[in-house]
């Protein structure tokens, strides 16, 4: 596994953990504070998602353009020697 998928499942789990931390603060609060709390971790676990999604998308383009690199790269070795 590389370096920055582990990195991107760390940051993934720690913001999991942070979402999970505000669902379930002690009590007691009253009735509207809890549900404003639940807003706020459905939030938070929205822009979680987004940011793990975007990290991952990002790693992809990045391995795709570093292959490409790499092959334009080579060609270019290779119709040296030619």
């Amino acid at each position: 596994m590389s370096e920055d998928i582990k990195h991107i499942d760390s940051t993934e789990r720690a913001l999991e953990v942070g979402v999970e931390l505000v669902r379930h603060l002690p009590e007691p609060f009253d009735e509207q504070t809890s549900e404003k709390l639940n807003e706020i971790a459905d939030c938070l676990e929205l822009l979680t998602v987004f940011v793990i999604s975007e990290a991952k998308y990002a790693r992809i383009l990045y391995s795709d353009l570093e292959r490409d690199i790499k092959s334009i790269h080579m060609n270019s070795e290779i119709n040296q020697h030619i």
